[in-house]
């Protein structure tokens, strides 16, 4: 049974953070308890739900009963629930209730097998409740005379420690979870997520910003941004596959930016920069030079700098914390009031800047334009090896911005055909089936070939090995320089046409039924192989004759080819 207990204070803390953001806290908490503890690997939640107080000590008694299937009702169960998100949710005469284990990482301490918990979150911590832990954390609203919120610790009086492990003791919790706690009450739940909310607010917008995307990649970020509301495109020097899977608001445009007066986006607000490479250093420059109300975003990943790699290093600096400099250093040259933030997201290159204000007047642009030319200049590849008279006027020619031409006679954008998969796709399909069958002969007719017996009697034989060094002999200059302009030569051709073995206990242990495989493509080994295919029809993935073709019924429209032949490449 689970009776009303008694807590005394063990520690109390401030935070400047409110009671939704203490809940917020115990979110993270719960749901990723090893961004606390390095012990841990994560949680599972069990059990889940928002229950009357009243029925709380009924509930309890079921989760901790091993004998009752109490996970059935009431709440959430597994593979239904990853994560709880919706703690704000509690009203007045309700607790939520919520059963977790949590997932140990050394094998030290994974013999003992996972530590379960059962939590009660409550919004009056002052209710007579039953409590299934022998610790409590409390939000405390300051007082009239105190205006600091807290947050405390309490412990089950006369209790001993929660468990002899480390991040068991109340010592830790002090230490280490308390503070954490009171920090991530005080931030802003996706403080990120809410810039333009706050912009729109502060200069009184009644529309939502309109974007461009410079360097969109897979358009995911304009997808979203569109669905939103947001008015944008995405440009990039090259279409993904993807780009077909949005709809029609999301526009995707397959062009390259040269930064010059033709590239300029006056009539949006905002420029997104999100792994920009070359065009990185340049976007303060385009948002400066677009309009004086433009501002910008952007992710810096690869070092570029104007028309060419960055290079240089800043002593006691990393080569990464270099480059952010210099880029940040770029947006303050540029005019603006340059912000830097971290988001977080799952990289190692997560610092972002963002260029909202501008620290001169309108009046002032075309000065602070020629202080941008001359930056520029100055880091220009060329400028670097040599300086001429003319370099060293305010404003050169080709940098003004009531011509056409580029602001910077060295940029050259990425080599569109160095951005297209170079993967043996594009040889020619005589050339392949003169590798493949060249290579098989000679594996076939190899000395010590070995010989197969199979399960049905047949003999198979399995052939040789040769060095790839013997294989590269075996073709004229023609073939192999096509192979080289592949960037992998002869490898992925040879691996995309290899066979699994058959032979092995992986392959024959395998529970799954290939029997209800859809089926393709036909079998390489099948009608090349003196022997046929060392599988049987049933077991092969790939189709031995017409008559065993399985049309995929989520491909009904492929029209496949009987001459199209394959194995096993991936």
């Amino acid at each position: 049974m689970f009776n009303t207990k008694t807590f005394t204070l063990v520690s109390e803390k401030n935070t400047g953070g409110t009671k939704y953001g203490f809940i917020s806290s115990l979110t993270v908490w719960i749901n990723k308890p090893h961004v606390v503890n390095r012990r841990l690997c994560g949680a599972k939640i069990d059990y889940f739900a928002f229950i009357d107080d009243l029925q709380l000590q009924t509930k309890l008694t079921e989760l901790t009963n091993p004998d009752t299937d109490n996970l059935k009702n009431n709440g959430y169960r597994e593979h239904d629930l990853l994560e709880i998100d919706n703690l704000q949710g509690i009203t007045e005469n309700e607790v939520a209730v919520i059963s977790r284990k949590l997932i140990l990482k050394s094998a030290k301490d994974i013999s003992h097998g996972p530590q379960s918990e059962i939590i009660v979150v409550e919004t009056d911590s002052n209710l007579d409740n039953p409590e299934p832990s022998s610790y409590q954390l409390v939000f405390i609203k300051g007082s009239d005379h105190d205006e600091s919120n807290k947050i405390q610790l309490k412990k089950l009086q006369d209790s001993e420690e929660v468990s002899s492990d480390d991040f068991g003791t109340f010592e830790w919790m002090t230490n280490t979870l308390l503070p954490k706690l009171c920090n991530w009450s005080a931030e802003s739940k996706l403080k990120t997520s809410i810039l333009w909310k706050k912009e729109r607010e502060k200069k009184k917008l009644e529309c939502l910003q309109s974007f461009v995307d410079l360097g969109c990649g897979n358009g995911l970020l304009v997808h979203l941004l569109a669905s939103e509301g947001h008015a944008g495109i995405g440009l990039d020097i090259r279409k993904r596959k993807i780009w077909n899977m949005y709809g029609k608001e999301t526009v995707l445009k397959e062009v390259t930016v040269t930064p010059s007066a033709e590239n300029t986006f006056p009539e949006y607000d905002w420029l997104i920069g999100n792994h920009s490479d070359e065009l990185t250093p340049w976007i303060p420059v385009i948002a400066a030079r677009s309009s004086y109300t433009c501002r910008y975003f952007v992710l810096p990943c690869c070092h570029y700098d104007f028309d060419c790699k960055f290079s240089g290093k800043q002593q006691g600096l990393s080569n990464y914390r270099t480059y952010l400099n210099f880029v940040k250093e770029v947006g303050e040259v540029c005019g603006f009031n340059v912000e830097e933030d971290t988001l977080r997201i799952p990289s190692t290159k997560r610092v972002c800047f963002i260029g909202q204000d501008r620290t001169y007047p309108k009046e002032e642009e075309s000065l602070i334009d020629d202080k941008r030319s001359i930056y520029i200049r100055t880091r220009s590849s060329s400028n670097q090896s040599s300086k001429s008279e003319a370099d060293d006027q305010p404003s050169a020619k080709y940098q003004k911005l009531d011509n056409g031409q580029k602001w910077s006679k060295e940029f050259e954008p990425r080599d569109q055909s160095k951005e297209k998969s170079r993967n043996c796709q594009k040889i020619d399909k005589d050339i392949k089936n003169l590798i493949i069958n060249t290579v098989f002969k000679k594996v076939l007719d190899y000395d010590k070939s070995e010989v197969r017996h199979l399960s049905d009697g047949r003999r198979w034989h399995k052939g040789g090995s040769i060095p790839l060094g013997e294989v590269v002999k075996l073709f004229d200059k023609d073939v192999l320089k096509q192979l080289k302009s592949e960037l992998s030569g002869g490898h992925v051709q040879l691996r995309d046409m290899s066979l699994d073995e058959p032979f092995s206990k992986k392959s024959q242990l395998s529970k799954k039924d290939k029997s209800q495989y859809f089926k393709t493509l036909q079998c390489w080994f099948y009608a090349n192989h003196p022997d046929g295919c060392p599988r049987t029809q049933v077991t092969c993935t790939f189709a031995h004759g017409d008559n065993d073709i399985k049309q995929n019924i989520c491909d009904k429209t492929k029209v496949l080819k009987s001459d199209d032949y394959s194995v096993d490449d991936g």
